[in-house]
């Protein structure tokens, strides 16, 4: 059965026990508006609020599985309310509970989470912290989420209600408030609440907003006849989320733990309330197991979602195998303690799978820590995983239930950790949009034209299968944008740069069974509201159709306008009429200028009884009957009346005419007379009759737009378009009877010249005395979009255009190609050197050109793509001629830059090197350049006997040093990374330079002495910058701090001498007076070399300094840990100045926390 259900039927009545099987209409055609009918068509987008990506993507997700829908919608208006209030029961302010002694009572703990109390307070965690966690998180049956709650800081940051939310980036902030009624057990805050406003009498509900918002939102989703819908509902009124909540993206993995969590507590007390532990969580089994007696131990623990490595592994079998079928041996030092055996002794760890849950979440861990960069970073290797997958080789009982379909892929695009995009591929198992078919057609979509080789008639998936062309129910979710993907796009996730798959989510084949493709249907008052949303829609619709059937005009009269004879073109020039006041001009236009809208389904008729009633008090306003139209435009300074509407044209519709129908927000000038006469001047052709060449393109009957012929016609001044086509005929030895297609170029598009510019004067479409192709024509009545030359326009435009600039003489010139992104960077050189005359492209050197015409890196290799090279249109290329480098030499630029002794010379460098040289080699060829150049003499460099030099390698956009070449002994060959072909270097005046040389940037450190106001704790230092010091990488970091201090006390900057006057400082001491830091890292270790300390070229240290009698106490065993302490005051909502102290860990990594708790607590003197 298949009906529309908003058509209008009066005798429709809802039936909440009918279900619908929506099925694709037989007829897809008509207008595809924003509000087009989507029942059948396409499922509806979510908007992004700004960078809520990762939510719109897992919102689909559960939007189309069937179970979760259906769980939602069954949920009653009972169910949804938590309580109703009456005024009476509405007080201002609560009283705190006190107990009869007068002491504040302590909120009691369920029962049931008594076993959740003593398993916290062993680890040594506050009372009143582990029951205010346990309110937090009623649903925890690990207490994973509770003591990261209080090991995060936030649990200290709640204490306060003054406190503002915990920092947005955390996204278990984003639903910490969230109404406590929802669980019947928790209990209810004791605090004061804020004065509220007066309220008006009456009963006030509290719903539970999430399941309320989430089933509008879906009841939407299903039937809102609109393309996208917002989700400001649900994560306003559901989340409780402000402004800037949504502008902030999070990991779609966090999002769906806590997700489930915010759910799952606001479904507690309904029939509901086991909905997120029935459809996905499973049960993992912890297992330990004796090798000494085989006793074989087992620990249960509940996931909603596994977590799969990816770094060592090619594809989601292998990762599951590593994780549930192999074991790790405890032995040696590690051995278990087994009770059995009541000694300890060698056995077996591992993890299976004890129960699967009928919806599996698979999150793939391709975001990793790196240690090196201090953050996550992104792993995009090919990861590849299987639609069908059978999970029973990972089970402690594999059982006939543990065969799975692949339902969803989540995606993040993008190449960072920390950023990106989200859309989901998910598939619609109901086929409410997709009909299934044996014969499924390939789904068309533009992205496959980029897709290259994956994209190839057969794609294989995870073990061989193969991914088919048909769309087979698959649908890409990209916020507002959905659309049908074919399978195969499924296999471009498996990895890749741009994006790849992020999570997965599998389905059990026996839910398809229960499903029985039973589409959901919501609560009857949701399906009124979408029904009177519709209408609203309809309505609104309707009345934006009428308004874009609406062209506008601007009308003028013959009395606007003055015409003079043109002697050189035998032409009237028509021209407004220049009034010698504003007055006279405004009085002018308020008689003979009008401006009217009309329906474009009406003829040209009618516009001109509208003409005549708008100005029928005007005595110059002809007959509607006798009426011509022209179009008015503006060319060379002029008036133009660039067509003309005679009495023939009144029973031809409006909508018909291109030129009447440009635009539906702009107006059309018009210009109203008879077509004969302007303010009393009659327009006769003058003697004067100029000609002109019109070049042509003509595609013959070939079906290639490449293939074609370019001819040249001779037009007289009185020739009209349809001369054109009778003399282009001719040209191309057609009959003057064959119908011609012509196309015309106009202001960068393609546009039909039909047979209404048949009557048009030739000198009014085309251009006077150009060069250019003007019209292309080919044979037959074809529609534009399917003409050879439309494909050819088409083509055209993908092509980049290049202005390839080189200097003559003074004075530039451009040299402009054309080419697609995929041509080669020798073919670029190919079309310039035939443009310039030159038999040899290889002699072509290609270089950008940046801001300010400076010159930028070389197109060096000539087998690269352009698009590989980065060339883009419009980009302009410096263009040289230079002779090719023979063998064992190669070409590089290099800038003689400035310093303190010398001045720069604004100009590039061109060098031939050779392979054999050395660096000094290299160095002394470049000075002898430098010293021939004109420019040497004003700048001071003649004379270059007895001075030193340096080389750089040196950056090709912004000119300017970067690394230090510091081995003046090593040759060309050997520093392929330095210096290479088309290099571009800096050579600056200075000492010769040591082996291992870098410079280093010191700042000086101090610790803040001064309260801070602020949200939170801040940097502890305050940075000032001190000056360069040039190290080496193979000194140690003793040495370094001894020279830093020397350069310290050496110093004659007053700046720099404050810091060490009146201070017992020495040198020798320098290991206990001068510590470092590099990149937020103490250095401590003083006789490693800054190489392997990964201390670079141009780094940034900081320095502090002690004098000896105040250094920090630091424990001299075990592992130290320097920390700074940040007391917070919440009453002034600020953090007191840091306090330094060493910490020394246990050796017993458990013993750790406990450690470390308590020594926080003893410094601060918190308890």
């Amino acid at each position: 059965m298949s009906f529309d259900l908003f058509e209008k039927n009066d005798d429709f009545q809802y039936d909440p026990t009918l279900y619908t099987r929506w099925d694709n209409p037989s007829d897809s055609s008509g207008s595809e508006s924003q509000h087009a009918d989507r029942l059948g068509k396409r499922f509806a987008g979510l908007l992004n609020q700004g960078a809520t990506c990762y939510l719109n993507s897992l919102l689909q997700a559960l939007y189309m599985t069937p179970e979760f829908r259906q769980e939602i919608y069954a949920l009653s208006e009972e169910d949804l309310i938590v309580r109703k209030e009456e005024p009476s029961q509405q007080p201002t302010e609560l009283p705190s509970p006190t107990r009869p002694d007068g002491a504040e009572s302590q909120p009691s703990v369920p029962k049931q989470e008594e076993p959740a109390v003593e398993f916290l307070s062993s680890m040594g965690f506050d009372d009143d912290l582990i029951r205010r966690a346990i309110r937090k998180f009623p649903v925890d049956p690990d207490n994973s989420r509770r003591i990261d709650w209080i090991l995060s800081g936030a649990a200290f940051e709640e204490i306060d209600d003054t406190t503002p939310q915990a920092p947005s980036g955390q996204i278990g902030g984003l639903f910490d408030d969230i109404i406590e009624e929802y669980n019947p057990n928790a209990e209810k805050s004791q605090e004061k609440p804020k004065e509220q406003p007066q309220q008006a009498e009456g009963p006030k509900t509290i719903y539970r907003q999430i399941p309320k918002e989430l089933q509008r939102l879906f009841a939407y989703l299903q039937y809102a006849q609109v393309n996208s819908l917002s989700t400001k509902d649900l994560t306003v009124k559901g989340f409780n989320w402000k402004s800037n909540d949504t502008s902030i993206q999070h990991d779609v993995h966090e999002l769906i733990r806590v997700l489930f969590d915010s759910i799952e507590r606001s479904l507690l007390g309904t029939k509901s309330e086991n909905l997120i532990n029935k459809l996905y969580r499973g049960t993992l089994a912890h297992q330990i197991k004796c090798l000494g007696c085989g006793t074989l131990r087992t620990r249960n623990e509940y996931f909603l979602d596994v977590t799969l490595p990816v770094q060592k592994f090619e594809s989601i079998r292998e990762s599951l195998t590593a994780q549930f079928n192999e074991t790790e041996t405890l032995s040696g030092s590690n051995q278990y303690f087994c009770e059995t055996c009541n000694a300890k002794a060698d056995a077996q760890l591992g993890v299976k799978i004890d129960a699967l849950p009928p919806i599996l979440v698979l999150s793939l861990g391709r975001f990793e820590y790196d240690l090196q960069a201090g953050d996550r970073v992104k792993n995009s290797k090919r990861f590849s995983f299987p639609t069908s997958l059978d999970m029973g080789p990972y089970l402690v009982s594999p059982g006939s239930n543990q065969q799975y379909s692949l339902f969803s892929v989540v995606i993040h695009r993008g190449k960072s950790a920390l950023m990106g995009h989200y859309h989901a591929y998910i598939r619609d198992l109901l086929s409410e949009v997709h009909k299934p078919a044996s014969n499924d057609t390939t789904v068309e979509n533009k992205k496959d034209d980029v897709d290259g080789d994956l994209m190839s008639a057969e794609i294989r998936g995870d073990d061989g299968e193969i991914l088919s062309d048909a769309a087979e129910g698959w649908f890409d979710f990209d916020d507002s944008n959905v659309s049908p993907i074919p399978t195969k796009r499924i296999a471009q996730q498996f990895g890749g740069d741009l994006e790849c798959a992020y999570m997965l989510i599998y389905r059990r084949n026996d839910l398809a069974t229960e499903t029985a493709n039973v589409v959901p249907v919501p609560p009857k008052n949701l399906f009124d509201e979408v029904h009177a949303y519709n209408a609203e829609v309809e309505v609104a619709q309707r009345e934006k159709e009428q308004k874009a059937r609406l062209v506008h005009f601007i009308v003028s009269l013959p009395p606007m306008f003055d015409v003079n004879l043109n002697q050189k073109t035998g032409r009237w020039n028509v021209d407004h009429v220049k009034c010698k006041t504003a007055e006279e001009d405004r009085q002018l236009q308020l008689k003979y200028r009008k401006q009217m809208s009309i329906d474009k389904t009406l003829t040209v008729g009618d516009l001109k009884k509208l003409i005549a009633e708008e100005f029928s008090g005007v005595n110059e306003t002809p007959a509607a009957t006798a009426m011509q139209i022209d179009f008015i435009g503006s060319k060379l300074g002029h008036v133009n009346l660039t067509g003309s509407l005679d009495p023939s044209f009144d029973e031809i519709k409006i909508e018909t005419i291109p030129e009447l129908c440009k635009s539906s927000s702009s107006a059309t000038a018009l210009l109203a007379w008879d077509g004969k006469t302007l303010n009393g001047k009659s327009l006769e052709v003058a003697d004067t009759k100029p000609a002109m060449i019109l070049n042509a393109r003509y595609y013959g009957t070939i079906e290639d737009f490449k293939q074609f012929v370019d001819v040249s016609i001779r037009l007289e001044f009185e020739h009209t378009v349809a001369d054109v086509r009778k003399k282009l005929a001719e040209e191309v030895g057609l009959d003057s009877s064959v119908p011609l297609s012509l196309s015309h170029m106009e202001y960068s598009r393609l546009v039909d010249i039909d047979a209404f510019n048949d009557k048009r004067p030739a000198f009014d479409v085309f251009t006077l005395d150009s060069d250019a192709i003007q019209v292309s024509f080919e044979q037959g009545v074809v529609e534009l979009e399917e003409r050879l030359a439309y494909k050819d326009f088409q083509y055209r435009r993908t092509l980049l255009e290049i202005f390839c600039v080189r200097f003559e003489n003074g004075v530039e010139r451009a040299y402009t190609v054309h080419l697609p992104s995929t041509a080669r960077v020798i073919e670029l050189k190919s079309d310039v050197a035939r443009q310039m005359s030159i038999p040899e492209p290889s002699r072509i050197r290609l270089s950008r050109m940046m801001t300010l015409n400076s010159i930028g890196d070389v197109l060096s290799d000539d087998k690269l793509s352009l698009k590989e090279a980065g060339v883009t249109s419009f980009q302009r290329l410096f263009t040289e001629v230079a002779d090719a480098a023979p063998e064992g030499e190669f070409n590089v630029r290099f800038i003689f830059g400035e310093n303190r002794s010398t001045k720069k010379i604004d100009r590039m460098f061109h060098a031939i090197v050779k392979l054999d040289w050395k660096i000094k080699d290299v160095v002394q060829h470049f000075v002898e350049l430098v010293s021939a150049s004109p420019e040497a003499s004003s700048a001071g460099m003649a004379d270059v006997k007895g001075r030193t030099f340096r080389l750089y390698t040196a950056d090709a956009v912004w000119n300017s040093p970067q690394r230090l070449i510091d081995d003046i002994n090593l040759r060309v060959k050997h520093a392929n990374h330095l210096i290479e072909a088309d290099c571009l270097l800096w050579l600056e005046e200075g000492e010769e330079p040591q082996p291992g040389a870098i410079l280093i940037t010191l700042e000086l450190w101090t610790l803040e002495t001064s309260d801070t106001e602020a949200a939170g704790p801040g940097d502890c230092f305050t940075m000032l910058p001190l000056f360069p010091i040039e190290a080496s990488k193979r000194q140690t970091l003793s040495e370094l701090k001894r020279k830093i201090l020397t350069r310290l006390m050496s110093s004659e900057d007053g700046a720099f001498k404050s810091l060490v006057d009146g201070k017992d400082f020495k040198p020798e001491d320098a290991d206990h007076i001068v510590r470092i830091w590099h990149q937020r890292r103490l250095l401590t270790s003083n006789d490693v070399s800054l190489k392997k300390q990964k201390i670079d070229h141009e780094a940034t240290l900081g320095i502090q300094l002690f004098p000896l009698q105040s250094q920090p106490s630091q424990p001299s065993e075990g592992r130290n840990v320097l920390l700074f302490l940040r007391k917070r005051n919440p009453k002034l909502r600020c953090y007191e100045h840091p306090v330094e102290c060493w910490f020394q860990a246990p050796s017993n990594q458990h013993e750790v926390l406990p450690a470390l708790l308590q020594f926080v607590s003893l410094q601060s003197g918190m308890p």
